[in-house]
């Protein structure tokens, strides 16, 4: 967590709805000249510590920081707001040959995304973000009761204004509305399964036009409470024949007891036959 003083410059890096040094929070008797200012953005500080990770060596990066940052309210007082960052640059996963992962903005919708679920903001509004200020392009997030937040690389020249000359991606997030949301959000648990799962495969022969979506909604709708998940593990062209085979696998359980043959058995002839009734899938 870096500390809440900066340079009055922070304030003044690029014209941006959050930066306002005019309602700058000054101190009286500052110990530096150079950090006698409150911050009005998480996103300054972040970029210095990635500029410092990568020169020794560490360009790969992913961050976070709960903090606050600060504003006149206008009235001789002033108001403090707690924000979240996430900061991203560099790849997303470690080195491979399958490749570097996805792209950084791309990486980073999906941990806002996974975070707005978790507060049950998934439905929140999104439009796209005008160019300039602290941001190049993103996306503005709004919903009910005041969240607002916005997602986007940030603005080249407000990156290099802090010696960082790769692309760096960015979420700011209120905090205030995230903890309202999760406390709107029916949060369940149930007690850890004592009982083993199984595993059953079926090889099937899928007829031309039918899809993977459509024959998991039918082994989901078929399998009943023992089915707890369907995969698809392998897929098999026959080209001379015209014909594509998908290798599915159920897994079953039972929360009160070990499963037997016969319900096992029961559960999977079940989910064969509404395929063969429904799609026409037969066992291959």
């Amino acid at each position: 967590m870096h500390n809440s003083l900066v340079p009055a410059t922070h304030l003044s890096v690029a014209e941006d709805v959050t930066l306002h040094p005019d309602r700058a929070v000054t101190l009286l008797n500052p110990l530096s000249s150079e950090l006698d200012t409150m911050r009005q953005s998480l996103l300054m500080q972040g970029l210095e510590t990635l500029a410092r990770n990568r020169n020794h060596q560490r360009p790969d990066l992913a961050l976070f920081e709960f903090g606050k940052v600060y504003r006149q309210d206008g009235d001789g007082g002033h108001e403090e707001e707690e924000r979240l960052a996430l900061l991203v640059t560099g790849r997303t996963r470690p080195e491979s040959w399958q490749g570097e992962g996805t792209d950084g903005l791309s990486f980073l919708k999906g941990a806002v995304d996974a975070l707005l679920t978790r507060c049950g903001l998934l439905g929140a509004k999104r439009e796209s973000l005008a160019g300039g200020g602290l941001f190049r392009e993103g996306l503005s997030l709004s919903a009910k009761g005041g969240f607002s937040a916005r997602v986007g690389q940030v603005h080249p020249a407000v990156a290099r204004a802090f010696d960082v000359e790769e692309d760096v991606f960015f979420a700011d997030l209120p905090m205030t509305g995230l903890l309202r949301g999760v406390s709107r959000t029916r949060i369940t648990s149930a007690d850890l399964p004592r009982f083993p799962w199984v595993r059953r495969d079926l090889s099937l022969v899928v007829p031309a036009g039918v899809t993977y979506a459509q024959m998991e909604s039918v082994v989901r709708q078929t399998g009943g409470k023992l089915l707890k998940e369907v995969n698809l593990f392998d897929v098999y062209r026959d080209e001379s024949a015209g014909t594509i085979s998908y290798a599915l696998s159920l897994t079953l359980q039972d929360a009160d007891k070990t499963l037997n043959e016969k319900a096992i058995d029961k559960t999977v002839h079940r989910v064969r036959e509404q395929l063969s009734q429904q799609l026409g899938v037969t066992l291959r």
